[in-house]
Order: structure tokens, then sequence, then C-alpha cells
């Protein structure tokens, strides 16, 4: 009964990744993911990224402080 049913949210990749990297891990990859992508989507702009992820401005610019490595990439 179990085996059939379909998971609303995650793949069986993210299961897999998951159980491999713990929760609070994959949360946080996850979320990061996710402001990278609106921060690209959104031309580089807080403001607008902050309100297409329905979070504060805070969040965005913890991430750019805290992605020093990849900031460079992100800002170019």
């Amino acid at each position: 009964i179990f085996a059939k049913t379909k998971h609303r949210y995650l793949t069986k990749k993210q299961i897999q990744q998951i159980e491999e990297m713990g929760l609070k891990e994959f949360l946080k990859e996850l979320e990061l993911e996710a402001i990278e992508v609106a921060f690209k989507k959104n031309r580089k702009k807080v403001r607008a990224t902050a309100k297409s992820l329905q979070i504060h401005t805070d969040k965005v610019y913890w991430y750019l402080d805290n992605n020093i490595g990849e900031q460079n990439e992100l800002l170019q």
C-alpha cells in the first residue's frame, strides 16, 4: 500500500539525499538554492528576491554575506 503512494513534494532522489545528509542539512541547502535561483531570476535585486520568496531582505543579505566564494559569480 505505501510502496505505491506518491509523495506530494519529494522525489526519490531527494528522499535519498535526506537519508544521506540529514533533514536539517538538506533543508539548509534547499533554502540556499532557492534564494540563489530567485536572486538570479530577479536580476540580482535583493528586495525583489525577498518579495518573490516571501522572506525578509535580511535573509537574502545573510545569504550573500555567507557565500562569499560564490558571491562574485552571483553579483556579476
